[in-house]
């Protein structure tokens, strides 16, 4: 299955961000695999979106706000809480493995 994650903007505009396959990642036309990722930050959260900072070996950088995304076509709201939404968490697990 393939999971397709969008930006939103301001409400109405949807730009394509990231696209989950079971072969990689794809990121602005170009597939990665997790081989290809530096290093990867979380900070958020305690009442504030989180964020998650992936930094690729090529020296792209993909910056995912959690109150700005869209999984497959559904935006999710986050916890007022938590800072983050079923959606953002999925692309978590798949970026940092437990």
């Amino acid at each position: 299955m393939t999971d397709i994650y969008r930006k939103v903007h301001l409400g109405f505009f949807r730009k394509p961000l990231l696209k989950i396959t079971e072969h990689g990642f794809i990121y602005e036309g170009k597939i990665y695999s997790l081989s290809d990722i530096s290093e990867v930050r979380l900070v958020g959260g305690n009442g504030s979106p989180k964020l998650l900072g992936i930094d690729l070996s090529d020296g792209k950088k993909i910056l995912i706000n959690s109150s700005a995304l869209e999984l497959n076509g559904k935006k999710y709201n986050n916890g007022f809480i938590s800072g983050t939404n079923d959606a953002f968490e999925k692309l978590k697990a798949y970026f940092i493995p437990a």
